[in-house]
């Protein structure tokens, strides 16, 4: 018992001891005392090295028997390059990677790196502000704390690669400095009016941004944050679990948008296609829409559309509120369990309109006679003796099981 007592009175004096240490080295500025890497736990001496990038031209791995460096620099030639046919020197194609440099954790990690040319982007981020911006040139901007760093950054196939994560091999959360609290950010510059096939960004939390983007297809998937997307051109999907989204102006074949529980805002957009949302009880805001197709779906959330136009406009929600003003349709086919349809417009076509037990309101422009019409109800409120005209061009079925039904014409 007493070699145990003194056992654990040397370990505390030691973790005691420890600790006073590190507080007198924090106060003093100091990194952290150790950290981890893929050969194990080391000390640091107050210099703990990082990484930081640094541009090259890498021409591959040569397919001969030599040693020399798999790295090309424009300053350097192969150190064995007799072994290297002429013919095959030719055919390869310079992609710009990275290589890293040391630099002391707390400090930020910048750099604006030129790029090859690239007709695709592929981007994967962790918590930034990422922006991609019109320039006269290919390059990439950062600046970022010392606890991430680039996983991948290359042209390779005229497709840029771009991954900031975490280093996970050192520990990070002991890094108190307040530099950790500035933004990280990582533009991406493209020269003005070029058109991409393809732009795929991914990031859990952060910001992104960009403006006269055009792609044959732009994806975006996102945890939490915003996303302010403006004047595109192209299909385009989205895909958040929370936050917010602005899409603003610009002519798009497609737009798709999922959300579970955020704030999506879609204006002033011409589609020659279909504008598709979904989400399990997140916002919808459209306004000053033109497309051929409005389809939308959701659980329990709030759609609102304001001002527009499109040949067809279908819903599907359980509960949560449907507005509509102002607007212009050859057809409607809306559907909600327990939510409130109310719309207010120019309405032509086949209209159906029904709940199982929420409140509709119907008010079209159209007269009455236009219309030929079938209301009813179970157990709720409905208006009676309107049946328009057996001959009329446009229809408007309304039914619900024990909601109520109001509807007007030619207001």
């Amino acid at each position: 018992m007493k070699r145990q007592a003194l056992a654990a009175l040397i370990c505390g004096g030691m973790v005691g001891a420890g600790s006073l240490l590190g507080g007198i080295g924090f106060l003093l500025g100091g990194a952290r005392g150790f950290y981890v890497d893929r050969a194990g736990a080391h000390y640091y001496q107050n210099q703990p090295t990082v990484t930081e990038l640094e541009q090259v031209m890498d021409y591959g791995e040569a397919d001969w028997n030599g040693e020399c460096a798999e790295v090309y620099e424009e300053t350097e030639c192969w150190e064995d390059e007799e072994h290297w046919a002429e013919e095959h020197w030719d055919s390869r194609e310079p992609v710009t990677v990275i290589q890293e440099a040391t630099v002391v954790p707390g400090e930020r990690i910048t750099g604006n790196i030129g790029l090859n040319d690239f007709h695709s982007i592929r981007g994967v981020f962790t918590a930034e502000e990422i922006t991609l911006v019109e320039s006269d040139r290919f390059a990439v901007e950062y600046s970022l704390n010392s606890t991430l760093h680039f996983e991948e950054l290359a042209v390779e196939d005229g497709v840029l690669r771009i991954e900031v994560k975490p280093r996970i091999e050192q520990l990070a959360f002991l890094d108190f400095r307040l530099s950790r609290r500035e933004e990280n950010t990582v533009r991406i510059y493209y020269p003005a009016g070029m058109a991409f096939d393809e732009v795929n960004l991914e990031f859990v939390t952060g910001s992104l941004s960009a403006a006269d983007l055009r792609a044959e297809h732009t994806s975006v998937r996102y945890t939490s944050g915003e996303c302010r997307l403006e004047r595109l051109s192209g299909a385009l999907e989205v895909s958040m679990t929370s936050g917010s989204l602005q899409i603003s102006g610009g002519d798009l074949s497609m737009v798709d948008v999922t959300s579970s529980s955020g704030y999506a805002v879609l204006e002033d957009l011409t589609v020659g296609d279909c504008v598709r949302t979904a989400g399990l009880n997140g916002k919808y805001t459209l306004q000053n829409l033109q497309a051929n197709a409005l389809e939308l779906t959701g659980t329990s959330g709030d759609i609102r559309i304001e001002n527009c136009r499109a040949n067809t406009l279908s819903t599907q929600y359980v509960s949560g509120e449907l507005k509509g003003i102002g607007l212009e349709t050859a057809g409607l086919d809306v559907f909600a369990t327990s939510g409130t349809i109310d719309l207010e417009g120019a309405f032509s076509g086949k209209n159906i309109l029904k709940t199982t037990s929420g409140t509709i309101r119907f008010q079209t422009s159209l007269p009455e006679d236009s219309y030929q019409c079938s209301v009813s109800t179970i157990s709720g409120k409905a208006q009676a003796g309107r049946s328009g005209s057996a001959s009329a061009p446009n229809q408007l079925d309304i039914r619900t099981t024990s909601g109520s039904v109001e509807y007007s014409f030619g207001s």
